[in-house]
C-alpha cells in the first residue's frame, strides 16, 4: 500500500505576528518623524519653554530655601527680568545656550549657595548686559552714622 501524504501548499505573505510587528514598528517611525518636524518648525518656542522651567527651578530653589549670602530679592529681579526678555525678545539660539549651559549644574544640589548665585548671575549678565540695571544697589556705607542731637547731646540708636 501506499501512504498518502497531505501535501502543504506554501503560504504566501508574512506571518500575522511579523506583519503586526511591521504595522507598529511604521507607526512608531511615522510618530517620530512627525515628531522631530513639529521640534523642528516650533524650536525656539520649545527653547524658551525648556529654558523657562530651567529658570523657574533654580529660583525655586534660591527662595524657598535661602543659603546664607544669597540676597533673594535680587534673585528674583534678575530671575524675573530675565523671564520677561525671554518672551519679549526674539532668541538668540547661541547666546541663549552658551547661558543655559553655564547654569544646568546649578540645580544639581537643590541648595542656591552663594557661589551659584555668582554663577547665575554671570551667566545671565553675559548674554543679557542690560538686566544688571535690574539689580537693586546695596546701600553704600562708608561708616557706622549715629546721628547727635545738638539740644541733648545724646546719641538716636
Amino acid at each position: 500500500m501506499t501512504e498518502v501524504t497531505p501535501q502543504t501548499t506554501p503560504k504566501k505573505g508574512l506571518s500575522k505576528g511579523c506583519l503586526i510587528g511591521l504595522i507598529v514598528a511604521g507607526v512608531l517611525l511615522v510618530m517620530i518623524i512627525v515628531a522631530i518636524v513639529v521640534i523642528y518648525i516650533y524650536r525656539e518656542d520649545v527653547a524658551k519653554a525648556s529654558g523657562g522651567l530651567l529658570i523657574g527651578e533654580i529660583q525655586k530653589m534660591a527662595v524657598t530655601d535661602p543659603a546664607p549670602g544669597v540676597d533673594t530679592v535680587k534673585f528674583n529681579a534678575v530671575c524675573d527680568g530675565l523671564r520677561e526678555k525671554i518672551e519679549s525678545e526674539p532668541l538668540d539660539a547661541e547666546k541663549f545656550a552658551n547661558m543655559l549651559g553655564q547654569m544646568k549644574t546649578i540645580p544639581g544640589d537643590e541648595i542656591v549657595d552663594s557661589v551659584e548665585a555668582e554663577m547665575f548671575y554671570e551667566a545671565v549678565f553675559q548674554s543679557y548686559p542690560d538686566l544688571r540695571d535690574l539689580v537693586p544697589a546695596a546701600p553704600e556705607m562708608d561708616s557706622l552714622y549715629i546721628e547727635e542731637t545738638q539740644e541733648t547731646g545724646q546719641t538716636d540708636q
